[in-house]
Formats: structure tokens, sequence, C-alpha cells
């Protein structure tokens, strides 16, 4: 018995640790990407398009906040399932993985889901997607302000 719990605390010992959590708070701005609707439009983030995520609130490892994006009026295909959007603000809930660098976000009360990671402690590269009728697929870089 006693090999077995010696061997138990070895392994336990030798399991990686989880890294710290960065401190994520605060307002980080779309500066590059490019986002693709059902339509065929192409959103290009940080030029005819605007992202702002707000990280309002952390607690080690998860988070909330909002996000607020604006498109040009000529898009036709950003929809809410009513009507078209060119601009809206929505709420997410997300986790930072163990690596540290590593976030996942759900919005809510849609269906979109950002995944990506930090490049460094003031930018991050996100990735959206988005499935039903209206679905979009995107990539951007976003900098703390």
């Amino acid at each position: 018995m006693k090999p077995m719990v010696a061997f138990l605390f070895v392994a336990l010992l030798s399991l990686p640790a989880a890294a710290e959590e960065p401190d994520l708070t605060g307002t980080w701005v779309g500066v590059s990407g490019v986002k693709r609707t059902t339509g065929g439009d192409d959103v290009m983030i940080g030029d005819s398009s605007t992202l702002v995520i707000t990280i309002a609130s952390q607690n080690g490892a998860v988070l909330s906040g909002s996000y607020s994006w604006e498109h040009p009026e000529t898009m036709q295909d950003m929809h809410d399932g009513e009507k078209v959007t060119h601009r809206s603000e929505e709420t997410f809930v997300g986790v930072i993985h163990h690596d540290g660098k590593t976030i996942t976000l759900a919005d809510h009360p849609d269906t979109s889901y950002l995944s990506g990671a930090l490049i460094d402690a003031n930018t991050m590269e996100l990735v959206i997607v988005e499935s039903g009728p209206y679905a979009i697929a995107g990539r951007m870089t976003v900098a703390r302000q």
C-alpha cells in the first residue's frame, strides 16, 4: 500500500501546474481582422468596421463583459433574425484556459463563440463563429486600450 501512495504522490507532483491567470479586465479594441457573412460579405475589422470588447469583471479564470460592434450601412446580410443590424452590443461570459493564454467567450443571448489566445499582455487574437441562418466566421486582433 505504501509504495502505491508514494507513487501517486510523485505522480501528482510531476503534473504541470496551471499557469497564473493574467488580468484581462479593461477595454480591447479591434485593430485588424476579417469576418465573412453567409451572404458572402467580408467585414474588415479596424477599417470599415469597429469592435470594442470590455472585460468588466474577472475572478481568477472566469470573466464577463460586453462587446459592441458597428458595420457599414451598405452591408445587407448582418441579421439578428428579424432585421439587418449595423451596430449592436452583446454580453458574454468567458474562461481563461489552464495555459494562461487561451480564452473562450460565449455571448448571450446570441449563439456566438469567440476563442483565441493572448499574443502578449496587451494583444489578443480571437476567432468568432456563429451558426444558424445568419452565420458568421472571422478572425480579429484586439489591443488593450
